[in-house]
């Protein structure tokens, strides 16, 4: 539930949405969706199955994060560049982000 990761602070809100770091202004907003009848409208896809896994396939072995990227690992936290796309400026500055590390090697 979204509830649940915000509470344990997994969320990050960022940009236009960035005022929902406020409970209360999250709350709001997701009891507004709810009034929402919400439609999923899907195709199968094209030629079957086969292609689509043959297409997702490609990416199983991709990395997240290039080891140019990496700037550290320090008591629990990595360290890494990135460029904020979002930014209007036709030259995009990295940007550090420093997240905590999963202590779990694997998850059953």
């Amino acid at each position: 539930m979204i509830e649940d990761s915000f509470y344990q602070e997994r969320l990050q809100f960022l940009g236009s949405v960035e005022p929902l770091r406020e409970a209360c202004l999250l709350h709001n907003y997701l009891y507004a969706m709810e009034e929402f009848d919400w439609l999923v409208y899907a195709q199968p896809p094209f030629g079957g199955p086969e292609p689509v896994l043959k297409n997702l396939g490609r990416y199983t072995h991709r990395v997240a994060i290039s080891n140019q990227r990496l700037l550290g690992l320090k008591d629990g936290q990595l360290s890494f560049q990135w460029k904020d796309y979002r930014e209007s400026d036709k030259q995009k500055h990295s940007k550090t982000m420093t997240v905590p590390v999963d202590s779990h090697k694997s998850r059953k």
